[in-house]
């Protein structure tokens, strides 16, 4: 029996693995339904493959969250972990809903945004359609190499406080301004710019 005494964190944490499950269930008849039907072909005029065209994608895109360590609650790394989640991510990547990202298009080009192209949409959705197979592994990418203290590329500056702030092993933290003073932080970012 899971306690919380805040029902509404509960619910937070409940309510997208009970959307995730929901939406498994409704797609997977139309998965089942086009893969009989011989799914959508990629350029080379064969069906993608998990191996090929779908694992570097989830690579480059996905397995920043989807991966050991990550903060999903489903890995991508390998066929046997991603293919029960073919349907699910062919329609979260069509109707955009992931990779997560709230940035504005139309107010320029951010360097970390993780949207897919149109190309990596139609390949999960023609992957998916055609019963997510998984295709030569001899077709597989190496591996990432993900950083161990980082989930982002490495940053430019590195700014560290000058005395530390105690966080409670449990409850909620108040949010909190930590200010670092100017004269601090001046000589290093000079020194960084060309």
């Amino acid at each position: 029996m899971i306690r919380c005494r805040d029902s509404r964190k509960l619910m937070g944490l409940f309510l997208p693995a009970l959307a995730l499950v929901a939406l498994a269930a409704l797609t997977q008849g139309r998965q089942v339904e086009s893969a009989k039907n011989g799914g959508r072909r990629n350029a080379t005029g064969s069906a993608p493959t998990f191996y090929r065209d779908v694992l570097p994608i989830l690579q480059e895109r996905c397995q920043i969250c989807h991966r050991a360590g990550g903060i999903a609650p489903a890995r991508f790394e390998r066929y046997e972990q991603t293919r029960p989640f073919a349907g699910v991510i062919a329609a979260a990547t069509q109707n955009k809903s992931m990779p997560p990202w709230f940035a504005d298009a139309r107010i320029g080009h951010f360097s970390n945004d993780p949207s897919l192209s149109a190309g990596q949409i139609a390949a999960l959705a023609a992957w998916a359609g055609a019963g997510a197979p998984a295709g030569d592994a001899h077709d597989a990418p190496p591996p990432p190499r993900w950083a161990e203290s980082w989930s982002i590329p490495q940053p430019d500056l590195i700014l560290k406080m000058p005395k530390g702030v105690a966080l409670p092993a449990s409850g909620d933290v108040e949010y909190t301004y930590e200010i670092v003073a100017p004269g601090s932080v001046l000589p290093i970012i000079s020194a960084t710019r060309p």
